[in-house]
């Protein structure tokens, strides 16, 4: 993708995630990344770490972006935006946990509640 069409699918997910965020009444700050060797979109705490807890940095892939349309967009962001929401509950369980516990309280705990968090809103706030 050229820098254009990579800024423009920039925009897009900015669009998204601000009406989002006006649907939730939050105010996250988000620093993007473009980043064609992820799968959709990779949520992160910023540089600024917890010094900060309401900024975040958002990769994604514009390629992948591009495809979406406006809800599976939305629909998307929003799981990003549950993460940025729960980031507190992640990093209280991840505490005093090991490099192999977290992997296994990601994949066994945290993103599946993630998930369930989603399906069971979403349609009240993505409509």
């Amino acid at each position: 993708m050229t820098k254009a069409e990579v800024k423009r699918e920039e925009q897009r997910v900015q669009r998204a995630i601000d009406w989002l965020q006006r649907r939730l009444n939050l105010n996250y700050e988000w620093v993007f990344n473009s980043n064609p060797d992820i799968e959709v979109f990779e949520i992160e705490r910023s540089n600024r770490g917890v010094e900060d807890p309401a900024c975040f940095s958002l990769s994604f892939n514009p390629a992948m972006v591009h495809a979406l349309d406006r809800k599976q967009l939305r629909y998307d962001i929003y799981h990003e935006i549950i993460h940025a929401m729960t980031w507190r509950w992640w990093e209280a369980l991840c505490e005093r946990a090991s490099r192999a516990e977290q992997k296994r309280l990601l994949v066994d705990v945290y993103e599946p509640a993630v998930y369930e968090i989603e399906r069971r809103t979403r349609g009240y706030v993505v409509g």
